[in-house]
């Protein structure tokens, strides 16, 4: 192989985003090697380093390898440690590739997990069977004090699922008798 054609694979390969140490590996040379030949060949034909505050032609991205997998990847939630893993392209890649498709419009900006509810959530103290109970013994008269003590919560817990706060989607679905219930309540303390 000559040398022009050698340093024009390696130039390829390193402006593709692939580590040095795999560059190296692919051609049975040390890194210093890999470096020395990356140097001389950018000195020749007048070329940046590679870097994420280089302005790259608008046209190149669209060119690149991996584009489409990095989009797809970045839509589907990956973050990009895993991203940079399944493409094998440095991290610092990645994130300038990210970016410049944000810039073009081609990805849009991540929208962040919806937290979740109910007994599903990570400090959930109570389940939803137990809510329903909970709801229940209220619409029976018991105070929020007693149903407490019944299930190792504060009071202010079943107050609030009980107004309908916390647990919401299960509080609508007894909100009619609860309001009912609430009203009579009321009117029993006004008399």
């Amino acid at each position: 192989m000559k040398k022009k054609d050698f340093e024009k694979q390696i130039l390829k390969l390193y402006y593709d985003g692939v580590h040095i140490q795999e560059i190296a590996d692919q051609f049975q040379l040390s890194k210093r090697k890999i470096y020395s030949r990356l140097g001389e060949a950018r000195k020749k034909m007048g070329l940046p380093l590679r870097s994420c505050k280089i302005k790259r032609p608008s046209r190149r991205i669209e060119k690149m390898n991996n584009t489409d997998k990095i989009k797809t990847l970045y839509r589907k939630g990956f973050s990009r440690d895993e991203i940079a893993q399944k493409t094998g392209l440095a991290l610092s890649t990645i994130g300038w590739r990210i970016q410049e498709l944000k810039k073009r419009g081609l990805l849009k900006q991540r929208k962040y997990h919806k937290q979740k509810s109910g007994e599903r959530h990570n400090r959930a103290k109570l389940t939803e069977k137990e809510v329903r109970q909970i709801i229940m013994k209220r619409l029976d008269g018991i105070s929020y004090k007693e149903i407490a003590g019944k299930f190792g919560v504060h009071h202010d817990t079943i107050k609030c699922i009980c107004i309908g706060k916390t647990w919401k989607y299960i509080f609508t679905e007894y909100k009619e008798k609860i309001e009912y219930f609430e009203e009579k309540i009321t009117k029993n303390q006004k008399k």
